[in-house]
């Protein structure tokens, strides 16, 4: 009862629900208090905290209740700005019913050890900002400074759980900081009677260890004790810090200084204690540490892989057809082919097989006219058995253009023209390797009629033999000169030959100025103009013109086909120039999420725009200029009863400045994104001022890489979803994506710190000439009457 007491206070969910919230003013003021005194760590990306982590640690703190927060829920202010809103839930609350915003449960990932080191800093600066961890045990209290006002002395070694003379505010922070040292003692104990890993830490010579629940637990406990000093681990003063565990690999960090090197002071300095510097832990012994959550883990799986273990081991389960009598015979003839070929052996009488192994289900995938076996290793939990930490780059259609883009402007540059060709391999079977030890071999290499993937094994051969070419999936992709097309294929050919991999014969076609991979048509027809063409081919676009077709149709359109059309939809959107289907496809992921059958008429709507989309199939411009690259800034300012205006500067990608302009913006302009005279329309105003830079400049942007920076989170955020709340808002990011597909412009979104914007000073009043070059103009006015009539 005591242990499922504890664990229902620790592990519960209902307490993690965020009702406590700092003020903004006063998260701002602490956010700032702490990176000035953390002068260590950035405090931006990785390490800045989500706001509402902020709130889940003072909620704890405010219900006065013990619950474990994993390192897993302290994700970025980043990744917190890019979240949806939470949709609306109905509460009944006694007699009354409340609608209210439901709770949202984000967390991060920590699966890999810099994820988990990451999320542990968060956590730790979140603990820290918060003031959950209390400091009265620090000696540092000891330290007097003559004439000026010094932090009491709490304890003692006399009195190490506090003076017998403290009152007020100070007996109750001692009373508090008493009280969490018996609570760590209680769970220790737990975790002691359970043989589950622990450790405690502090600073080595804090009267935590000598309060009378700590000294007794130790007493009585077996347990570890390793010391370490902070400029060990690249600290810059020599802090020792003392941790008590039963973690036997934790005694590898034990590592005292010998002097050997100078220390930061400690005292008062700089408006702060040298102590609170040393807060946070240095990478390396973050690393070290994290190896903690890592078993941690692995434990916690036992029991879950004890449940689904006994799942997999029914054999006979495995063992059943599929239903569809031409695709378990197709599959069949696919297992005996590779048994000919001698990829595998068999069969196997399941009496022969060892009651200890790991059986894995094959099925069939049907793909155009052949069926493909797929053998599924994370219903065996072989996957879960091996660790990957890294995975190989795969060379995208992105990849193969920039490279074709590249080399345009070489060429253009030495003022050449020449015919590129290209040529597609498809290896006959690809494998995705996966090691096993001889001892594992007749636990784990069954399967039940069905066998490994034939696709996915991808190597980096783009600079062997000082070639062209990238690994595309199974798809191995080259480029060249027509001149050397005959050389090159005899090069890559021989290749193969030496490393015995297979080529299949079916789809293999000389060198031509039109290739096929994947669905994905690439045209070099044009290239000695300097230009190429990326597009879906023919097959791709009338397969899911026939499909939508005949979803508009019937009006009706159920979850796992819409998955499935959703799927396909963004892989040819990738090979269409613009970001109008991602906005499309927004409608259909809302029909899935909705659970409905039937379309709405937005959806419907949404699902016709795609389809004129998929058939005008605006292909994807490859030529020099996507090699060159642009910078535009942009800010803006907002004033209801001063000066509103949105201002932008043009740099090349050498720094040269193209060009600049500054607007004031008029009140009429704030009625188009808000009717409320209280609201702020900031980042809406910021969104404009990216619109009027792309208008301004038409000429100097067409065709070229544009990396746009504002220093608007949320305006970023709606540019990278392609989408925006409000109503005005969401038509201006039309009109830029627009203009995006006109120009044929690639758009890159960055954020800039306001105090780095160079743009500020353009948006904060209007300027004719900006640093010597006189500022372009945009028509404001006229553009709002326009605005208002699309508007409606």
């Amino acid at each position: 009862m005591v242990v499922q007491e504890m664990k229902t206070k620790v592990a519960r969910k209902e307490e993690t629900s965020v009702l406590a919230t700092l003020a903004p003013a006063e998260r701002d003021t602490r956010i700032e208090a702490q990176r000035k005194r953390l002068q260590g760590l950035l405090l931006r990306g990785d390490e800045e905290v989500a706001h509402a982590c902020y709130d889940l640690v003072l909620n704890l703190l405010d219900k006065d209740t013990l619950v474990y927060l994993g390192p897993a829920k302290f994700y970025t202010r980043k990744t917190e700005l890019l979240q949806k809103k939470p949709p609306k839930e109905l509460s009944i609350d006694q007699n009354s019913l409340i609608i209210k915003d439901k709770s949202a449960d984000h967390t991060c990932s920590a699966k890999t050890e810099l994820e988990l080191v990451q999320a542990l800093r968060r956590r730790a600066l979140a603990f820290d900002l918060v003031g959950a961890c209390s400091y009265t045990s620090s000696r540092a209290r000891h330290i007097q400074r003559p004439g000026r006002h010094s932090p009491p002395v709490l304890r003692t070694e006399q009195f190490p759980n506090g003076l017998p003379s403290l009152q007020g505010t100070n007996a109750l922070r001692v009373q508090a900081a008493n009280e969490l040292c018996r609570r760590t003692v209680v769970m220790a104990k737990l975790c002691h009677a359970n043989a589950v890993f622990w450790s405690i830490e502090n600073p080595g010579r804090s009267y935590m260890w000598l309060t009378h629940d700590v000294a007794e637990f130790l007493q009585a406990h077996p347990h570890f004790d390793t010391f370490f000093h902070h400029c060990q681990y690249g600290s810059a003063g020599r802090k020792l810090t003392r941790l008590v565990h039963n973690i036997p690999t934790f005694l590898a960090l034990d590592k005292l200084c010998d002097n050997s090197h100078e220390h930061e002071p400690w005292g008062h300095q700089d408006h702060q204690w040298a102590t609170a510097l040393e807060t946070a832990y240095p990478w390396p012994l973050c690393r070290a540490l994290a190896q903690t959550e890592v078993i941690k883990k692995w434990i916690s799986l036992i029991g879950e892989l004890e449940h689904k273990e006994a799942d997999c081991l029914n054999r006979e389960c495995l063992n059943r057809s599929l239903g569809d009598d031409e695709m378990d015979k197709a599959l069949y003839d696919a297992t005996v082919k590779e048994v000919r070929k001698g990829f595998i052996e068999g069969p196997v009488s399941l009496c022969d097989v060892p009651e200890a192994a790991s059986l894995t289900k094959r099925f069939p995938v049907r793909q155009k006219n052949k069926v493909r076996p797929i053998d599924d290793y994370r219903a065996s939990m072989v996957n879960s058995a091996v660790t990957q930490p890294e995975a190989v780059s795969i060379h995208t259609i992105d990849h193969i253009s920039a490279m074709v883009s590249y080399w345009l402007k070489a060429l253009h540059g030495r003022d050449q023209s020449v015919q590129l060709v290209s040529k597609r391999w498809d290896l006959a079977d690809a494998y995705k390797q996966v090691p096993i030890s001889e001892e594992s071999f007749e636990y784990e290499a069954f399967l039940v009629v069905y066998n490994p993937v034939r696709f996915g094994f991808v190597d980096h051969w783009h600079k062997l033999l000082d070639l062209v070419w990238s690994a595309y999936f199974d798809d191995f992709l080259c480029v060249t000169s027509e001149a050397l097309s005959k050389h090159t294929d005899l090069c890559v050919s021989v290749l193969f030959q030496a490393l015995g991999w297979e080529i299949s014969d079916r789809k293999l076609v000389p060198f031509s100025t039109c290739c096929r991979v994947l669905g994905v048509e690439l045209d070099l027809g044009d290239t000695k103009l300097w230009q190429g063409l990326v597009q879906n081919t023919e097959d791709r676009r009338k397969e899911l013109l026939d499909e939508l077709d005949a979803v508009i149709a019937t009006k009706l359109l159920k979850k796992h086909p819409a998955e499935r059309l959703r799927g396909r939809l963004q892989f040819a959107s990738c090979q269409m120039f613009g970001r109008r289907m991602n906005r499309c496809l927004r409608a259909l992921t809302s029909h899935i999420m909705s659970g409905r059958s039937s379309l709405s008429e937005s959806t419907k709507e949404k699902l016709e725009e795609m389809r004129l989309l998929i058939e005008e199939n605006h292909p994807r411009v490859i030529n020099r200029h996507l090699a060159e690259h642009v910078h535009m800034y942009v800010d803006a300012s907002f004033d209801r009863t001063g000066y509103s205006g949105i201002g932008g500067l043009l740099l090349s990608g050498e720094g040269e400045l193209l060009g600049c302009f500054s607007e004031e913006v008029p009140p009429e302009v704030f009625d188009l994104f808000s009717n409320n005279e209280d609201s702020v329309v900031i980042h809406e105003l910021e969104t404009l001022a990216i619109f009027v830079g792309l208008e301004v400049w038409r000429e100097l942007l067409t065709s070229r890489r544009v990396v746009v920076f504002t220093d608007s989170e949320a305006t970023r955020g709606s540019l990278l979803k392609s989408w925006s709340r409000n109503d005005g808002a969401d038509l201006v990011l039309e009109d830029i994506f627009e203009f995006e597909e006109a120009q044929s412009i690639a758009l890159w979104f960055e954020r800039v710190p306001s105090q780095s914007n160079p743009a500020d000073e353009l948006s904060r009043s209007r300027m004719a000439v900006w640093h010597g070059r006189k500022c372009d103009t945009f028509d404001l006015a006229g553009w709002h009457s326009k605005f208002v009539h699309k508007l409606g």
